[in-house]
């Protein structure tokens, strides 16, 4: 079984620890200190940083009650959600919850008009920002106008980026997920977790892939592949020809070829037919979020028992689904998920959230305020 990451030490992030640096840089430059009658409402992956980044948001006077949370099943640690719901915070119950006969997607969107139009906060308060992990949250709230005023929203996906720009927008947005501080260096940290949880998922199923598709060669894709190039006969693909390393309908045609194939796109990549045609033995990962690179809900949905969307299973002409379709880098275990490294995102996360908090805006879509260069070189100090 070949190494796929050699000389890297992950820690994942404990959130009963001391505050994240980036973190507290944050605060510390932005020189905000109050929260009053202020409401956070996120949709966030449920992990052990995203409780310690709030925390810093408590130590400065946002209580508890004022924050409410959505997460999603195959990115909620079950310790971090009691862990919020012991201080008081509202966290919708469906962050836990899986339906192996039902496309994600759908079923996170209605999970989420659920969770937006049951929200009590109680009197109207003088600010409410909101946060949003794939634009799902601030979609609803677009189109659904409520009684609230001085709603500010920040988008940290460029999924959700993508989807907002094509809206006409009645509130404001923040843009975090093309922050290039954020470009920069998220994706090869994704791809480092991502890398170490293959390794770890191929050596439990005993499976030793040779020829490996990449269907995706934006920032994950090539991450990824840099990371596996030298040691496994490498395909890397995508739809738009100027990226594709090898022709999209080339690779399609010779899928029966592949050992592994791993999706990067963000949507679906290989219809159910596609995978019924795929050699007994083939495993398929997802690199992208939600279960949407494949086809599998047919498949999935004929497994007695699955009930946990990190389990992988077989499907009837054998052929391997990882983490049950969903993303390989968000496995059950906190440790190889939230690696201290991410601090990154949370940092610009918190800058989005005080710049909503602190400024008005007119409705559409508005950039990061300019902390990079100096959280640049606070994190290359740290990290690099």
């Amino acid at each position: 079984m070949q190494t796929f990451i050699q000389n890297n030490v992950f820690h994942a992030v404990d959130a009963t620890n001391d505050r994240l640096e980036l973190v507290e840089f944050i605060f510390d430059s932005l020189k905000f200190e109050s929260f009053e009658d202020v409401v956070i409402v996120g949709a966030q992956h449920i992990l052990p940083s995203t409780l310690t980044m709030f925390q810093s948001f408590f130590d400065r006077g946002l209580s508890p009650r004022n924050l409410h949370l959505i997460g999603k099943c195959y990115s909620t640690d079950i310790l971090t959600y009691q862990k919020f719901c012991d201080l008081g915070v509202n966290v919708s119950p469906s962050s836990m919850q899986f339906n192996p006969a039902e496309k994600f997607d759908s079923y996170y969107q209605k999970s989420v008009e659920k969770f937006a139009a049951t929200l009590n906060i109680g009197n109207v308060p003088k600010k409410v920002v909101v946060l949003d992990d794939g634009g799902q949250l601030i979609s609803y709230l677009n189109e659904n106008p409520s009684d609230i005023h001085q709603v500010t929203c920040v988008e940290q996906t460029t999924a959700g980026y993508r989807k907002l720009i094509d809206m006409n927008l009645s509130i404001p947005v923040i843009n975090v997920a093309r922050a290039n501080l954020k470009l920069e260096y998220e994706s090869r940290v994704v791809a480092q977790t991502a890398v170490k949880a293959l390794e770890n998922r191929l050596q439990s199923l005993q499976l030793q892939p040779r020829s490996i598709l990449i269907l995706g060669n934006g920032a994950i894709g090539s991450a990824i592949a840099n990371f596996l190039e030298r040691d496994f006969e490498l395909y890397i693909t995508d739809t738009d020809p100027e990226k594709a390393i090898v022709p999209y309908e080339d690779c399609l045609a010779r899928l029966r070829e592949f050992d592994l194939i791993i999706g990067c796109v963000g949507e679906q990549v290989l219809s159910a037919e596609q995978i019924a045609s795929l050699s007994p033995g083939t495993t398929l990962v997802s690199l992208s979020s939600s279960d949407r690179e494949f086809d599998i809900v047919k498949y999935r949905s004929e497994i007695t028992g699955l009930i946990d969307c990190h389990q992988d299973f077989l499907t009837s002409n054998g052929v391997y689904v990882v983490n049950c379709g969903f993303p390989i880098n968000f496995g059950d275990d906190p440790a190889e998920v939230d690696i201290n490294e991410f601090e990154l995102t949370r940092a610009l996360l918190t800058a989005g959230i005080l710049q909503g908090i602190s400024q008005d805006y007119s409705n559409g879509v508005f950039n990061l305020i300019n902390l990079e260069n100096v959280l640049k070189n606070r994190y290359i100090e740290k990290y690099m």
